[in-house]
């Protein structure tokens, strides 16, 4: 972290005979102020021509670093031809270890191109969970600018303005200053956005038709009722057509100075792709209207891992992958390459997903630098078997009368999952917890009724469930409590379910049972029912024939308590003739909403299902016809939305409904291949049996991001059978096979309650326990994840080496004092970065060891709010740094200072003698000042340092023991900022070292700033008026004045006033230099007038034919100084200077 102390150097004005020199002297002073002169550009804007084997020498920028959040980064900036006044893209290839597959492949973002896009509404910030519905209006969605919730502020018409209508006018949630203004507004919403940016550039979004993602969307019902009783199919019609995003179509500045950039969109099977495919730059608008003529052009190739995601009932797709990305400069008729990326590819062995596999920059004429190489990790995927011992007394978990039964979960809450165990003849459950590598040794669990293998439904719930009741993190049991007689009535028994706590050492009874009594057991089902990140409880209430019958009713989660069930209306519905035939309900969120929905039946006209809708249950039906016999969701083509599959059919064939976000389209039969189609899991000799497992379990094998399928009846694979998975491709599986023997051939209608998967070492990798032939076996992945950049190598060989390791080896949770709903301690997590290694010259590199603490993430809908404490060791020069962020403070709903550095230490140790060691020290504390904005339902923020205190000292350490402390340095800088985020005043004190700050006066640097924030044209931000006073310790003070005017139109700098005085003299006899810029229409300074008093001095300029570079610069006295420049690359070809 870099602290900028005195960031505007103190100078009394003065006067000088050459007014170009002066100017050239204040230059840094004057762009603080808007004045920014065309110049030449940087030396990257020409490579070498000279070849050795076909390559010139150099490398491509490349920059890598580890993130604040653990993942590894890579950033290569694009060089682009330059604009005019600064009017030209900033463009670049940006890693990140935590980005998914897109247009660059897996991990990779082209950097530079904004977008605002749909977002849904949230229990968190609206009050309720509503997936994205191509609704605008106050009850509708909700717009996002780069992932930014836009916040409405006001509009046309004040305070009564509505989201989404005309000229309604936003701010980010998370204050960035740009102000954020809706247009045109239709029954698709707005037609275009503006961004008016606090530098006065205006962006537009989607003013033009390529710039909106548009689309139809999918809207599926059943239809088509024929014979008796009535068979319907699922009718899928897209007729209503709706806008998605929004993307940069337009940058503009004040001046007409303007860039546009033009998207291709393409429509592909009712799948809309849309994708950058030229930014045009340097144009002008005005009375001096100039087209334009730079030009970055994106081309782009089809690629083997398309993609396709839905939203609202939208199918958006990716089937290319950039490939070429080019800079031209075109004049008149004729375009000139000036250079050139080329993007190469390769396929993931294990995910078969896009990896970027080199990149090489060349110039206009096809000269090339040796390109910069990736490597990748593509492990195979091997799993480990360890022999627990000992297990379920009859030697056959799977027999048909068998008790035994394993379940899965972190039971102790330290990121790692355990075992909950139940042998074939007992009643009592043990646990295995987790040690790390394996599971540990049996510890006795809490006591449930036995399972009566002929009750059905029943059955299964006296098999209980791990499920984390209270948010805390720890799985606990719910399980059917043993009946209690109920008084002769018939039946005679009176049942509820009953919940054990876990704790980091085992379970507790749970005071509440969260259950009441009845005759007939009615489960309970434990799902989110209003988003709001804590499970609530569901379950129908009441008697048959009693007064109100049987209805559904809801137990919702208050945050450590739950309220009383609430009944609503709608009637509990038995699947078969006798009342006490339990429902078969799933739990599911079919919108992708963030809250669940419980499906209550499935039959051959949709399924039915509950939602809670304010403040109770209302039915639904959802268009599918699926079965209930074995219904199985998964999320199978990576949308984040949960599809359905049925496994109830032909031989070798899944049936699969798309979950659109609306409904579930018409099934498609996936293929299952031989010989992987003779799977057990793929026929039903179990029949439709409520508690049968047809032993399939959904994990994502190979890390794609999409769900797959373990069978674990496995195939026969030349007499043997073994485990499989089938691994989804998104439009059909690719089966695996494992080298893991299945000793059982066919299950029995006991099914696979013994053979459970689960991360029992923490790296988010599938492993896999099963209890068979009298053993409990584990198998665990030995692997490092797939598809993470391990090597980043330059042309001239330079490189960047990360290693990773699990989030749980690498993070210490903490004390977990504060994790409290909404917060929580965060157990689980991606891979982070444990290593970077950078080439230095020497055999080893220079190595940073990384560690992580205290990490936290916000349970409400804030999500992940980063780690409290990161470390990182220099192991060549030994220092020793550790940052500290703010991720507990809560205001309102919001976290502000999430990700704000509030302390950094930076301990070097420096050898002395042999047992002697000199620390040198430098710490950096910031406290964190939020501003906060707007109404309590419209709140929008800020947060900014407005104290920072640095401390630099040493100190012995003989034998291990500290000595005395010296001082070496100490200073403070305090902040003030106004509604703006402007600092209007800023105070530095330099303490002199011998005293500690304790004695003695401080050296004070002072500045005081005034802004003109026309907000109405949101020209905010210009300094009017900047007092700067130092002071040294001796009290002698000097002070400079300085005052600004800017042009009402452009925002531009007019007029500088500056004077300055000593301390102890009078400011009305202070020297005073004015300052006054005229400028062309294209807002490039012309003519700069100097004043001292009685003198003046003019500077006069004239530009090239494009108003791009200096062509003539005329000082005072009259001598002129001329250039030419490469029109394209902006490097000079012929300079004269003053002299001639």
């Amino acid at each position: 972290m870099t602290i900028d102390f005195m960031p505007v150097p103190v100078r009394t004005a003065s006067r000088v005979s050459n007014c170009h020199t002066e100017i050239s002297r204040r230059r840094a002073f004057l762009i603080a102020f808007g004045l920014a002169l065309a110049l030449p550009a940087a030396a990257q804007s020409l490579l070498p021509t000279e070849t050795f084997k076909g390559t010139a020498a150099g490398r491509s920028s490349g920059l890598a670093r580890v993130g604040s959040f653990g993942e590894a980064n890579y950033v290569m900036p694009l060089w682009v031809a330059p604009g005019r006044v600064g009017m030209q893209p900033a463009l670049g290839l940006a890693y990140s270890s935590t980005t998914g597959n897109g247009l660059l492949g897996v991990g990779w973002a082209l950097t530079g191109l904004s977008k605002i896009t749909r977002c849904p509404r949230t229990w968190l910030q609206e009050g309720e969970a509503k997936a994205v519905r191509f609704v605008d209006g106050d009850g509708g969605d909700r717009y996002c600018l780069d992932g930014q919730r836009l916040i409405l502020v006001g509009g046309a018409n004040g305070v009564k303005s509505k989201y989404g209508e005309h000229e309604s006018e936003y701010r980010t949630e998370r204050d960035t200053q740009i102000k954020v203004v809706a247009f045109q507004t239709n029954a698709q919403g707005p037609r275009f956005f503006r961004a008016y940016l606090k530098d006065g550039k205006i962006l537009t979004f989607g003013a033009t038709a390529d710039a909106r993602l548009e689309g139809r969307v999918a809207n599926s019902r059943l239809a088509g009722a024929t014979g008796y009783p009535p068979r319907y199919t699922v009718e899928t019609t897209y007729d209503h057509s709706v806008v998605a995003a929004w993307a940069l179509s337009r940058i503009e500045d004040r001046s007409g100075n303007f860039l546009t950039v033009r998207y291709g969109v393409d429509e592909i099977a009712h799948g809309y792709e849309q994708f950058p495919v030229e930014i045009a730059y340097t144009g002008h608008d005005g009375d001096q209207p100039l087209a334009p003529t730079r030009l970055v052009q994106f081309t782009y190739g089809s690629r083997p891992d398309a993609s396709e995601q839905f939203s609202g009932g939208l199918r958006t797709v990716v089937t290319r992958r950039l490939t070429q990305i080019q800079v031209h400069e075109r004049s008149g008729n004729r375009t000139e390459l000036l250079r050139e990326y080329r993007l190469v590819y390769r396929t993931s062995t294990l995910s078969r997903r896009s990896l970027l596999a080199n990149l090489t920059e060349c110039d206009g004429q096809g000269v090339c630098l040796k390109p910069t190489t990736l490597q990748w990790s593509e492990p195979t995927p091997n799993l480990q078997l360890q022999d627990l011992g000992a297990f379920s007394a009859s030697g056959n978990a799977s027999a048909p009368n068998s008790q035994a039964i394993i379940h899965t979960g972190d039971i102790n809450g330290d990121g790692l999952d355990d075992a909950l165990l139940r042998e074939s003849q007992g009643q009592t459950w043990q646990f295995r917890l987790s040690n790390t590598t394996a599971l540990g040794g049996a510890q006795p669990g809490p006591s449930s009724e036995p399972r009566d293998p002929n009750a059905g439904a029943q059955a299964r719930e006296a098999e209980g469930r791990l499920v984390d009741l209270d948010a805390d993190g720890h799985a606990d049991f719910m399980v059917r409590e043993r009946p209690r007689s109920g008084g002769g009535a018939s039946p005679p028994e009176l049942f509820r379910s009953q919940i054990y706590r876990a704790t980091d050492t085992g379970f507790q009874q749970f005071p509440d049972p969260l259950d009441t009594y009845t005759r007939v057991y009615r489960e309970s089902y434990v799902l989110d029912l209003d988003g709001d990140g804590l499970p609530d409880l569901a379950k129908p209430i009441g008697e048959a024939g009693a007064p109100g019958g049987l209805r559904w009713a809801a137990r919702r989660n208050l945050g450590g308590a739950f309220d009383e069930f609430k009944t609503s209306e709608v009637s509990y519905r038995a699947q078969g003739p006798l009342t006490f035939w339990p429902v078969e309900a799933l739990a599911i969120d079919i919108e992708g909403r963030g809250a669940q929905d419980l499906v209550i039946e499935f039959s051959a006209h949709g399924a039915t299902a509950l939602r809670w809708d304010g403040g109770e249950f209302k039915s639904f039906t959802v268009p599918t016809l699926l079965t209930k016999c074995r219904p199985l969701f998964a999320d199978i083509n990576g949308d984040g939305l949960i599809d359905q599959l049925d496994l109830d059919s032909s031989q070798g064939v899944i049936r699969v409904a798309i979950n659109t976000g609306r409904a579930f389209l018409a099934a498609v039969d996936w293929s299952v291949p031989a010989p992987f189609d003779n799977s057990p899991a793929l026929h039903n000799p179990g029949g439709c049996t409520s508690d049968y497992d047809a032993g399939v379990r959904v994990v994502d094998f190979n890390g794609d991001g999409k769900d797959d399928l373990m069978l674990l009846g496995g195939y026969v694979d030349g007499g043997v059978r073994r485990l499989a998975v089938l691994e989804s491709t998104g439009t059909g599986f690719a089966p695996r096979g494992l080298a893991i023997p299945v000793q059982l051939n066919a299950p029995t209608p006991n099914g696979w309650r013994t053979a459970q998967t689960l991360d029992v070492n923490g790296d988010g990798l599938p492993d896999f326990v099963t209890a068979t032939g009298g053993r409990l076996l584990l198998y665990t992945r030995q692997s490092l994840p797939n598809d993470y950049l391990l090597t980043a190598t330059d042309g001239l060989g330079r490189y960047d080496h990360f290693t990773y390791s699990p989030f749980v080896k690498l993070h210490d949770q903490g004390t977990g004092g504060v994790c409290r709903y909404p917060l929580a301690c965060t157990r689980r997590g991606p891979w982070l970065v444990a290593e970077h290694t950078a080439d230095s010259g020497t055999k080893t590199g220079r190595r940073h060891t990384y560690r992580y603490h205290d990490g936290r993430h916000d349970l409400a809908g804030r999500g992940w709010l980063g780690f409290g404490r990161v470390e990182y060791h220099d192991q060549q020069s030994g220092q020793h740094v550790q940052e500290r962020f703010d991720n507990t403070t809560r205001v309102e709903t919001f976290y502000p200072c999430a990700g704000f550095s509030v302390a950094r230490e930076s301990a070097a140790h420096l050898l002395e003698a042999k047992t002697t060691w000199r620390i040198h020290r430098t710490t950096v504390t910031r406290q964190c000042q939020l501003v906060l904005s707007g109404l309590p339902s419209a709140r929008h923020f800020f947060s900014y340092a407005n104290r920072t205190r640095l401390v630099e000292e040493e100190f012995p350490v003989v034998g291990g023991t500290a000595a005395g402390v010296t001082k070496l340095r100490e200073v403070e800088l305090r902040e003030t900022h106004d509604a703006f985020d402007n600092v209007t005043l800023a105070e530095q004190q330099i303490y002199p070292v011998d005293a500690y700050g304790a004695l003695g006066r401080a050296t004070v640097w002072r500045r005081a700033t005034r802004y003109d924030n026309h907000v109405g044209s949101w020209l905010i931000g210009r300094p009017a008026h900047v007092e700067i006073t130092q002071a040294a310790r001796s009290g002698r003070s000097v002070v400079t004045v300085v005052a600004a005017q800017f042009d009402d139109q452009t925002g531009l700098l007019a007029r500088l006033d500056e004077a300055g005085w000593s301390g102890d003299a009078d400011p009305a006899r202070a020297t005073s230099v004015v300052t006054t810029f005229e400028r062309n229409a294209f807002g490039l300074p012309v003519r700069l007038v100097q004043r001292d008093g009685a003198d003046s001095r003019t500077v006069t300029l004239d530009y090239d034919g494009e108003q791009m570079f200096v062509a003539l610069l005329v000082n005072p006295e009259g001598h002129r100084a001329s250039a030419t420049y490469h029109s394209g690359r902006g490097l000079p070809l012929r300079q004269v200077d003053l002299n001639g």
